[in-house]
């Protein structure tokens, strides 16, 4: 799997994750893979929602410690 971009919003609280993957995906208007890592508990639920409500699919999700790794991709 080729990752084209990564944000590290580790440290970050809910909602601040879940608009910076927004922006992210706004601003690019290609379909690319994006590594997503947050240590927030709420972030971990509210990333994969905002993805299916919102055109996105998260390919894969792993946890480790405190820490969330997701990998998205525009559909």
């Amino acid at each position: 799997m080729n990752i084209d971009h990564e944000l590290d919003l580790r440290g970050r609280t809910c909602p601040l994750p879940v608009l910076a993957l927004r922006r992210f995906f706004l601003a690019r208007g290609d379909a690319v893979l994006v590594r997503v890592r947050v240590t927030d508990p709420d972030s971990a639920r509210d990333i994969p929602t905002f993805s299916e409500r919102h055109g996105y699919d998260v390919v894969d999700a792993s946890m480790q410690s405190d820490e969330w790794t997701f990998i998205v991709r525009r559909r």
